[in-house]
């Protein structure tokens, strides 16, 4: 676990732009679980601002697109400061954006909110 944290560290250290972050972090997380999508968001006031999509499938969601933070899973996690897993949105859609990971084929969602 060690080593992963490590890539990870340094991948951030060392990439010139938040595009290169998410690549390669999710190629990192990739070889530990199942993933086809990432992204890297960050709150701006009222929205989302989305500055990594890294996807092996079609996103809905595109870099530098601003999408309102009221009602996502991100707003979820920032407010509870925990991580948030929501195992199949066919089955249970909690926040508006799942309509879009659906229609993507993303079937199941993880979020975590690094904050100072």
């Amino acid at each position: 676990m060690l080593e992963f944290i490590k890539k990870i560290n340094s991948v951030i250290a060392s990439s010139k732009n938040f595009s290169e972050i998410g690549d390669a972090i999710s190629d990192i997380i990739s070889e530990k679980i199942h993933a086809h999508w990432m992204s890297i968001c960050i709150p701006e006031g009222e929205f989302l601002k989305v500055k990594a999509a890294s996807s092996k499938i079609p996103s809905y969601f595109k870099e530098d697109e601003k999408v309102p933070l009221k009602g996502t899973a991100t707003e979820h996690v920032i407010k509870t400061k925990a991580v948030l897993y929501e195992e199949d949105l066919l089955k249970e859609q909690k926040f508006y954006t799942a309509k879009y990971h659906i229609a993507s084929g993303i079937r199941s969602m993880l979020k975590n909110s690094f904050d100072n």
